[in-house]
């Protein structure tokens, strides 16, 4: 079997597994029944609203990711109030709650703590700055978009990882609630989008990923 390339938890040895929290491809949201999602829509103009923006979602993320986060039951939120997600926030403890890697850590898992930052939040096209202090994450996120009905909340990034000579792309997705104090039932999903061909034959599978949350119930706001 392959190895492959993951976030450092305890337990493991980090000399003989590369170490990081990243993954995968991108997602598709459609309005669907088996989707579970909350939407700010209160009449028709609103469910248009939310139709256009399903199809923007879909538009930055792809079939199997969205089939992922469904699995991982993730919960899409529609809408474009404008909520100040600003800040940096620590997650800690980090737990492991899912994942479809063949033989992974069980869930359950302890996890090194992410300090993310959310910055130059642009309301019109509904994009951020992403950054956090992995050691494979390589500058600011690239592509984003984010969606917020009041304080609820979903951030999509793509960001450009780099573990020794490999250089890859994932897909993190964050939810919660947005609090003075940070963001409450805060969750983080990791998915591989794209591992370049893996010439090193060291990364998870394009599709493969984790969710994680904040096992206070909070990551709490730094700055």
């Amino acid at each position: 079997m392959r190895s492959k390339v993951m976030t450092s938890c305890e337990g493991y040895d980090a000399s003989k597994t590369p170490i990081m929290i990243s993954f995968p491809k991108q997602l598709v949201v459609a309005l669907c029944l088996t989707m579970a999602f909350v939407s700010c829509s209160s009449d028709d103009d609103n469910s248009d609203r939310d139709a256009v923006q399903a199809a923007e979602i879909e538009n930055f993320i792809s079939s199997e990711v969205q089939q992922t986060l469904e699995r991982f039951n993730f919960e899409f939120v529609l809408g474009t109030d404008d909520v100040d997600l600003s800040g940096t926030f620590l997650f800690d403890p980090l737990i492991l709650v899912d994942s479809n890697i063949e033989n992974d850590t069980p869930a359950g898992s302890s996890f090194n703590s992410i300090l993310a930052t959310f910055s130059n939040l642009d309301p019109v096209n509904r994009t951020l700055d992403y950054t956090d202090n992995s050691d494979s994450v390589q500058g600011a996120s690239a592509q984003s978009y984010y969606t917020a009905c009041g304080n609820q909340f979903n951030v999509f990034v793509r960001v450009t990882n780099q573990f020794g000579e490999s250089t890859y792309v994932t897909l993190r997705a964050v939810s919660g609630t947005m609090d003075e104090t940070g963001i409450i039932d805060a969750r983080l999903t990791e998915i591989m989008l794209d591992d370049q061909g893996d010439s090193f034959n060291i990364l998870i599978e394009n599709g493969e990923g984790r969710l994680f949350e904040d096992s206070d119930g909070l990551a709490t706001r730094i700055e």
